[in-house]
């Protein structure tokens, strides 16, 4: 059974510190594309992670940008809307985990026993968003990977995508997953791991 922690918030060092070294669903393009193919970036994110996890932090943290900013200022505000226009109660936990603890995701909330959410607050591509849903009747591909590696960590039945403005119409599709790319992330979860605990050992091996 998936592990939900409950106890920290995201964004704090704590939360920060159980990331170090495993692979997260906010990188889950560096495992597989959106077609669930293997991503070309496999190699590399290894590299990070066995470095991350050799020195006990995060070597090459990334600190954020103006979007990742504006995202948690309204962070609030978009969760709240989500809420009003669907109904849903929406549970904020830290991270959950699989239950091997190999791996973990962040969503922005939980949904009753069965959900999810996943909000994003895209200033340049929230017209872009609403428009290629208008014309195919999809979300566009960037997230869906990182969705889902949400509903493969946490087992839940589907995941609501939440494209937030406040001056603008809101979007929300709601995702279920794709067992193609379960047995994707499944199978490059484990490679990623191998290789990461492979230059982990030439690390050791070179104090």
């Amino acid at each position: 059974m998936p592990l939900i922690n409950r106890e920290i918030e995201q964004g704090t060092p704590e939360w920060l510190a159980a990331r170090i070294g495993r692979p997260t669903a906010s990188n889950a393009n560096r495992l597989i594309t959106s077609t669930g193919a293997p991503s070309k970036q496999l190699q590399a994110f290894a590299e990070e992670l066995a470095g991350d996890l050799f020195a006990g932090q995060a070597v090459n943290q990334w600190s954020g940008n103006c979007y990742t900013e504006y995202g948690h200022e309204m962070e609030e505000e978009s969760r709240l809307a989500y809420e009003m226009e669907t109904g849903h109660d929406v549970e904020q936990v830290a991270f959950i985990e699989d239950d091997l603890q190999r791996c973990l995701a962040s969503p922005d909330g939980l949904v009753g026993d069965n959900g999810l959410v996943e909000i994003k607050n895209l200033p340049k591509k929230h017209v872009a968003a609403l428009i290629y849903y208008a014309k195919n009747g999809r979300i566009p591909t960037d997230y869906m990977a990182q969705l889902q590696m949400q509903l493969y960590v946490s087992q839940r039945e589907w995941v609501d995508m939440f494209y937030y403005s406040a001056m603008l119409p809101t979007l929300c599709v709601r995702i279920e997953p794709n067992l193609k790319m379960f047995g994707a992330l499944k199978s490059q979860i484990t490679a990623c791991l191998t290789e990461r605990d492979r230059i982990v050992r030439i690390l050791e091996s070179m104090k």
